[in-house]
């Protein structure tokens, strides 16, 4: 999960560099939006498997805890970019 916030953070920034010559850019920042769905599906994906294998592998209950809310802060995260990337959306369709 941590990967995927970091890919997330970087196509975020490359988004926003394409900001600078949004008509010549605009498909190339959608692509970037599409980059950054892909990354969020992936990252639901890996929290989901995260929480059954809790559940699946005999630990015990202060691991369960720990690991819950080390995925919920990673899943705080991935909501963060979808807001970001929708932000970005938004303001694409503004200046078409």
């Amino acid at each position: 999960l941590a990967g995927i916030v970091q890919l997330a953070s970087k196509e975020i920034g490359s988004c926003f560099r394409l900001f600078k010559d949004i008509g010549n850019r605009k498909n190339k920042i959608i692509e970037g939006c599409r980059t950054l769905n892909q990354l969020e599906k992936k990252s639901d994906e890996i929290f989901y498997d995260g929480v059954f294998s809790l559940f699946a592998d005999k630990v015990g209950m202060r691991q369960i805890a720990a690991s819950k809310n080390i995925l919920n802060n990673f899943m705080k995260c991935q909501e963060e970019i979808k807001l970001v990337a929708e932000a970005i959306r938004t303001i694409i369709i503004k200046a078409s």
